[in-house]
């Protein structure tokens, strides 16, 4: 609830990533992460940037502490990065169809490990036609801007009971009229 009410007040954003963190001060390497992602801005006051919903809408995904999350599709990761620097312990599963960006999340959580103790963080190449878990059973499945690109929409579907926890949940986020 804190980071709600906080979330609307872009003079507050630093504080507000302060709090979500629970330390007293920003690690450098979270806020040069998060300035070169466009969540903050460049230059103090470090108001929040372009993603300033993404407060809001975190705030929606109800995370504890020790929750298995996979984001399907997972693009860049920026989501899945955003998350491990909130420092709550995360098992996450980042699944991915496209070679490059495969490549290009195999190399970021590379060197993300090496600058940081990681708690369970993975990658996993997905199908078009199943979310490409491995005997993974989620809390959470974030589909976030990545529903539009299934070619087999149905049988992603389908496939979702089958590595959901029962008292689970999906996330979709879609910014297309489709």
């Amino acid at each position: 609830q804190a980071i709600h009410d906080m979330a609307p007040n872009d003079s507050m954003a630093l504080r507000l990533y302060e709090h979500w963190l629970q330390e007293n001060s920003v690690p450098l390497t979270g806020l040069q992460f998060l300035v070169a992602n466009g969540i903050l801005d460049s230059k103090p006051p470090y108001k929040l940037g372009s993603l300033k919903d993404i407060w809001k809408e975190f705030s929606f995904y109800d995370l504890k502490a020790d929750m298995t999350i996979a984001d399907i599709g997972a693009g860049n990761g920026l989501i899945s990065f955003i998350l491990l620097e909130s420092g709550l312990p995360l098992n996450l599963i980042l699944t991915e169809v496209d070679e490059d960006l495969l490549k290009l999340l195999a190399y970021k959580i590379e060197q993300y490990t090496m600058s940081v103790e990681s708690q369970g963080l993975r990658l996993e190449e997905g199908s078009q036609k199943n979310l490409g878990l491995r005997e993974v059973k989620a809390d959470v499945m974030i589909f976030r801007e990545v529903y539009h690109h299934f070619q087999y929409p149905q049988q992603i579907l389908q496939d979702i009971p089958n590595f959901l926890k029962e008292d689970g949940y999906v996330v979709l986020k879609e910014g297309t009229k489709d």
